[in-house]
């Protein structure tokens, strides 16, 4: 569960991403959607393609979170974890149970620790990424990251960012 970080911080630059541990979605895998827990959200119908470009580690899993406004950073929304990601370009298909606006986050657990890991100085040790316009400067909002899903889905790049 990713609610638990090494350090919380709101940060300007390059702490930006801290957001995406605060996501804390506990999301399963796609494959094992039945065994969620009561509290989640079960999948819906409408189909949310997710294209995560540039993944440049195979270490650890990537958590795929979709959430409306009212559950942005809550432990509620859609999703799955991408167990043993490849590469390159990655492209998963997760389902939502109606139209409307969401917001995509990713993390990409490099120590496979569970937790969002951050230095002394708060710089980001994990991969990251986000939908929508992503602020270098400051956290970003529902509103920078929010897509429109219609009744037939969606199609979503996400641009991974990883620390140097």
């Amino acid at each position: 569960m990713f609610a638990n970080l090494k350090k919380i911080t709101t940060v300007a630059g390059s702490a930006v991403c801290a957001l995406y541990a605060l996501t804390a979605l506990g999301i399963s895998s796609p494959a094992s959607a039945n065994e969620a827990p009561d509290w989640k959200i079960k999948p819906g119908k409408i189909p949310i393609t997710v294209t995560l470009k540039g993944v440049s580690e195979t270490k650890g899993p990537i958590y795929v979170s979709i959430q409306t406004r009212e559950d942005y950073r809550s432990m509620k929304g859609f999703g799955g974890i991408l167990s043993n990601p490849t590469l390159g370009d990655i492209t998963e298909t997760f389902k939502v149970d109606k139209p409307g606006n969401y917001a995509v986050s990713v993390w990409h657990d490099l120590d496979d620790d569970g937790r969002f890991s951050m230095s002394e100085d708060y710089k980001v040790l994990d991969g990251w990424g986000a939908s929508g316009d992503v602020p270098d400067n400051r956290e970003p909002t529902f509103d920078d990251v929010e897509i429109e899903v219609g009744q037939s889905g969606a199609r979503v790049p996400v641009e991974m960012k990883y620390p140097d």
